[in-house]
């Protein structure tokens, strides 16, 4: 089952938050804004910024 997270994102100097995606299962982010795309098949390891972004998301 794909699971995905919808949350908004900013990052330092940025003081506008724009919308992204979380996948759980695998994890990975997408953003329009910051043109990140997913296949669907990649996973992010923890300690890499799209693998901890989308943890810290879909643990919530």
């Amino acid at each position: 089952m794909f699971i995905q997270v919808d949350f908004s994102l900013s990052t330092v100097g940025d003081d506008y938050w724009h919308q992204a995606t979380a996948s759980c299962n695998p994890y990975d982010v997408k953003s329009d804004y910051y043109g990140w795309e997913w296949t669907g098949t990649k996973s992010y390891p923890p300690g890499t910024i799209a693998g901890d972004i989308a943890r810290a998301v879909c643990r919530r």
